[in-house]
C-alpha cells in the first residue's frame, strides 16, 4: 500500500459490550469504562464528541416536555479540532448521532444520521434500506440484512480510503444496536464477528479507534416510572381515553402506549411535584413545589423499589455553574442490569402486561454499563475514566495524523525548487562556456 494512503479511522460501534468483543476487537482493547448515567447514545456521545461535561450540554434528558428534542450537538467537537487551521485534515463523517448538521470547512463533510429525516447525504454514501420488521420476519433472513448493510458501509468506506480524499475517517455503525432492544443473542454475536471481518480489513489502510456508548444485555423487568410518581403521590395526571379513542390519537402498531406529552393527558401542576418526559430512560424533573427533602425521599423510596443500584440528585454530581444545569432533570436513577425503564402511562402495561401492546414490553433487551473503547494504535497514552476521556484520546489519535494534502503541496514546492536550482546551476555553466 503507497505510503500516502494510509490514514486514520475513528469508528462507534454502538452498544459493543465488552462480553461481546471476538479476538480481534480483545487484541486491540484499551479499556472497558463505566458511561455513566443515563447510559443511552445521546447523552453519552455529546460527551466523546465534545469533551465537555453534561451540565454543560443538554444530553441528559434530550427530550425536554413540551419543547423540541434536543438532536444536535451545537458546542465545538472533535471535528472541528481536526480541521482547524492549526490541523488542516480533510475529514469525513458519517453516522455518528447528534453529528449529521455540523458544518465544516471545505474538503470536509459530516452528514446522515439514523435517527433523523431528510438530511442531504451524498450519492455515493447513499444506501439501501432493509425496513425489516423484528416482530415478523425471519431472523435468520434479518441477520443476512445486517451483514449485507455492514459489507456495502465498509467497501464503501475501503473505496474512499483507496481514492485518498480524506485524511481521517469518522464512522457510526449503529446495527448492533438493534440487537441490543430487539435481543437476539446468537445473532448478536455472528454480527459482531462480521463487523471485526469488516474491521480487520480496513486496518489495511490506516490506524482504527473504536469506541461504544454503552453495552447489551437480555431484559429482565419493565419499570414505569410515571405510575410509580402516581401510586407515590407525586404525579398527578389524568387519561381522557374517550377523547383519544374518539379522535384515534393513539399509535396505531403500540395502541398499550400513552407519553405524558400527549394531548388527552391532563396534568394537574399544582398537585405534582416529579414526571418524567425521557423518551430514552427515567430521568426525571421536577415542579417547583418539590422541595430538596422530597428530592431525597424520592430517592430513597426509588431505591427501595430494587430497580435501580443507585439514585442521583442533580445538585450532587453538577457543578451549579454548568452551562445547561439549569436544563438537567433533577433526578437520575441508574436501572439495574436488564431493567428496561418507560415513562408510558397507560394502565394496560401494569394491569394487563401478558395482553398490553407497548413497544417497552415487547423489546426484550437494554443497555449496560460495560463500553469499551480500543485502538490499533499501541502508543497511545489516554487513561479512559468516562466518555469524556474518549474526545482527549481521538485529539491524541489525530494528532499523529499529517495532512496528506498538506504533505504532497510540500513535496511539490521542493521539487520546483530542486528545478530551479536546477536550471540555475545549468544557466551559469553555460554562462561560463560562453554559450550565454
Amino acid at each position: 500500500m503507497r505510503e500516502d494512503k494510509y490514514m486514520r479511522f475513528i469508528i462507534f460501534l454502538d452498544a459493543l459490550d465488552v462480553l461481546d468483543v471476538g479476538p480481534w476487537l480483545s487484541e486491540h482493547l484499551i479499556d472497558q469504562y463505566n458511561p455513566g448515567v443515563p447510559k443511552v447514545t445521546p447523552n453519552v456521545i455529546s460527551q466523546i464528541m465534545t469533551g465537555k461535561r453534561q451540565e454543560d450540554m443538554k444530553f441528559v434528558r434530550s427530550t425536554p416536555y413540551k419543547k423540541p428534542r434536543e438532536s444536535h450537538i451545537s458546542e465545538d467537537t472533535i471535528l472541528h479540532y481536526a480541521t482547524r487551521k492549526e490541523k488542516k485534515l480533510r475529514v469525513l463523517q458519517y453516522g455518528i448521532p447528534l453529528c449529521s448538521n455540523i458544518q465544516l470547512p471545505e474538503g470536509s463533510i459530516s452528514t446522515y444520521d439514523h435517527f433523523l429525516q431528510g438530511q442531504a447525504v451524498p450519492p455515493i454514501l447513499q444506501f439501501a434500506q432493509n425496513n425489516m420488521d423484528f416482530q415478523k420476519d425471519d431472523p435468520e433472513l434479518i441477520f443476512h440484512g445486517m451483514v449485507d448493510q455492514t459489507s456495502a458501509l465498509f467497501c464503501t468506506m475501503r473505496s474512499l480510503a483507496r481514492n485518498g480524499q480524506f485524511d481521517v475517517i469518522f464512522i457510526g455503525y449503529t446495527l448492533i444496536d438493534a440487537y441490543t432492544h430487539w435481543y437476539h443473542e446468537e445473532n448478536k454475536k455472528r454480527l459482531i464477528q462480521v463487523v471485526e471481518e469488516e474491521l480487520k480489513d480496513l486496518n489495511r489502510y490506516g490506524d482504527i479507534l473504536f469506541f461504544s456508548d454503552h453495552g447489551s444485555s437480555a431484559k429482565t423487568d419493565n419499570f414505569f416510572i410515571n405510575q410509580f410518581l402516581k401510586k407515590e403521590g407525586y404525579f398527578d395526571y389524568e387519561i381522557n381515553f374517550k377523547l383519544r379513542n374518539f379522535h384515534k390519537s393513539y399509535n396505531k402498531k403500540f395502541p398499550d402506549h400513552i407519553g405524558i406529552d400527549h394531548p388527552h393527558v391532563f396534568i394537574d401542576w399544582n398537585k405534582t411535584k416529579f414526571f418524567c418526559n425521557d423518551a430514552f430512560d427515567a430521568m426525571i424533573d421536577k415542579t417547583e413545589n418539590a422541595t430538596k427533602e422530597d428530592c431525597l425521599e424520592l430517592k430513597k423510596k426509588l431505591m427501595e423499589t430494587g430497580y435501580f443500584d443507585n439514585v442521583h440528585i442533580k445538585d450532587e454530581v453538577f457543578d451549579p455553574d454548568g452551562k445547561e444545569y439549569d436544563s438537567c432533570p433533577w433526578i437520575m436513577p441508574d436501572s439495574k442490569e436488564g431493567i428496561v425503564t418507560s415513562g408510558n402511562l397507560h394502565p394496560k402495561v401494569t394491569e394487563d402486561p401478558e395482553n398490553a401492546n407497548s413497544m417497552d414490553l415487547i423489546r426484550p433487551g437494554w443497555h449496560t454499563n460495560r463500553a469499551v473503547v480500543g485502538c490499533t494504535d499501541p502508543s497511545l497514552t489516554t487513561k479512559i475514566n468516562g466518555p469524556a476521556d474518549i474526545f482527549t484520546l481521538m485529539k491524541e489519535f489525530i494528532d499523529k495524523q499529517e495532512p496528506e494534502v498538506e504533505e504532497k503541496i510540500k513535496k511539490a514546492k521542493d521539487e520546483i525548487e530542486e528545478d530551479e536550482d536546477r536550471a540555475h546551476l545549468i544557466e551559469n555553466k553555460l554562462a561560463e562556456m560562453g554559450y550565454v
